[in-house]
């Protein structure tokens, strides 16, 4: 199918009149003002002005909107397609459970084997503490009863005999 330009009427044409060296001077009569066009008129005589002119400035709104919506917030969001890195990333643990106090290292500091990351909260390793030296206090007493038993036992062997 193949495309057809506009077609204009030659009487939308403007006609060209030659200008003449000498001043003319105005006759007495005047031609009659024509009745002004109506937009339709011209419209259906160059639509490709008017369809233009919407397009540039549906097309400026556009443009004004990004620009403003970049300048309000686009310029501040980040994306990428291949988001990857190139880290040395390593896997730390405690040895011991807890909530971090401070943290003794910054933002890719270098740090070696040994060296202190984290402090953590003392509240609960002095809880622990005290749990495992009542645990080792009880242990101690129960062994002294065993032996105390055993001692008893052997004596009332030894009286039974």
């Amino acid at each position: 199918m193949a495309v057809k330009p506009f077609s204009r009427s030659p009487a939308s044409e403007p006609v060209l009149q030659p200008v003449s060296e000498a001043p003319v001077a105005p006759e007495a009569e005047t031609a009659p003002v024509p009745p002004s066009v109506s937009f339709l008129d011209r419209f259906k005589a160059d639509p490709r002005t008017y369809i233009l002119s919407v397009v540039g400035l549906l097309l400026a709104l556009f443009v004004g909107y990004k620009a403003v919506f970049w300048l309000v917030a686009g310029r501040f969001e980040v994306a990428t397609d291949n988001a990857y890195i190139r880290a040395d990333i390593a896997m730390i643990s405690s040895k011991v459970q807890g909530y971090v106090d401070k943290v003794l290292v910054t933002d890719n500091q270098a740090v070696k084997a040994g060296d202190v990351l984290v402090s953590l909260e003392i509240a609960d390793s002095t809880t622990w503490v005290a749990e495992a030296d009542a645990a080792v206090a009880q242990a101690v007493a129960d062994a002294q009863q065993s032996r105390a038993r055993v001692a008893a036992a052997a004596a009332a062997l030894e009286t039974a005999r």
